[in-house]
Order: C-alpha cells, then structure tokens, then sequence
C-alpha cells in the first residue's frame, strides 16, 4: 500500500490554523469609541465647575441674610418704644456701612469661611423696609443679595417680617 504525503504540495490559507488578535480596522474602532466617551465626560467637567460655584454664591447669599435678618430680629427685641421702630435703628450695628434705603449697594465685604481660611466675599444688595405700620401690623423686610465669584453673580431674594413687641407706648 502506498501512502499520501503534502510533499510537493503547498498548503493553503485556509488550511493554516487560526491566528488569534485584532485586525487594524478593529483597533482604529475602538479607538474612536473610547475617545469619543472620553470626550462626552470631560465636557461635563465646565458645567459641574460652574454649578459648584452657584451653589458657593448661593451659600454666601443665605449667609449673608441669615446674618442680616438676625441682627435686624435682634434690634427689633430692644426697642421698648414704638417712636424708635425705624430702619435705622433696627439696622444699627448689624454690618458695617449697612443701608436700608431700597437702592442698590456698592459691594460690601462680607467675610466668609473657605477650608480653614477666611475669605472676603463681596456682596451686592439692595434691603427695603416698610416701618410705617400702626404697631400691629407686620413690618416687612425684603433683601435682595447679589454674590459672585469668577463667574455671573447669583441673585436671591429672602423676606423676613417682624413685629413690634415692646412694652413702651405706641
């Protein structure tokens, strides 16, 4: 019996065992993939910087009322006479240079606290009062505070009432 050989033959490619990897076109594709997510996640990067510093100026417009409306409650629990229930003397002594004639401020330091440094925020505001009220009737103050840093300033506007509750003449 005679026996078959491959000499003389030449083997062809589809005999060729399978050779495992990834062909160019492959590679270029995934490449492309990969850059163009990358792409989508660094372009979330500028709107959550910008959204992480409107949540600090809209923190430092609260504290900036907060701290006003308190000192304004303050005043307003020393008054004993209903003569003295005006804006001046329900805004002394709260902030320096604090004005409540219902125009817009030049910026004020406000001093804040960033990390373990304090840092001077500056505020714009406007504070309007309506103490022309008979004594029983709420007095109404509104504030409109302005804060910013490198970017647009935020705008909020915090309402607060008070009553006279002194026990001198009215």
């Amino acid at each position: 019996m005679r026996m078959l050989s491959n000499e003389g033959f030449s083997k062809s490619r589809a005999d060729a065992p399978a050779v495992a990897g990834f062909s160019l076109v492959e590679v270029c594709l995934a490449i492309l993939v990969v850059a163009i997510g990358l792409l989508a996640v660094f372009g979330l990067f500028p709107m959550g910087l910008r959204a992480s510093e409107d949540a600090s100026a809209s923190t430092r417009t609260a504290l900036f009322a907060q701290t006003i409306f308190n000192g304004i409650r303050a005043n307003s629990t020393i008054i004993t006479n209903f003569s003295d229930w005006n804006t001046a003397n329900l805004t002394a002594n709260v902030a320096s240079n604090l004005v409540a004639d219902g125009t817009l401020q030049p910026p004020l330091a406000f001093p804040t606290v960033s990390g373990s440094q304090e840092v001077q925020t500056y505020v714009r505001y406007v504070l309007t009062m309506n103490t022309e009220t008979n004594g029983f009737a709420p007095t109404l103050v509104r504030l409109d505070v302005s804060a910013g840093g490198s970017g647009p300033f935020v705008h909020e506007v915090f309402y607060t009432e008070l009553y006279y509750q002194g026990m001198g003449t009215q």
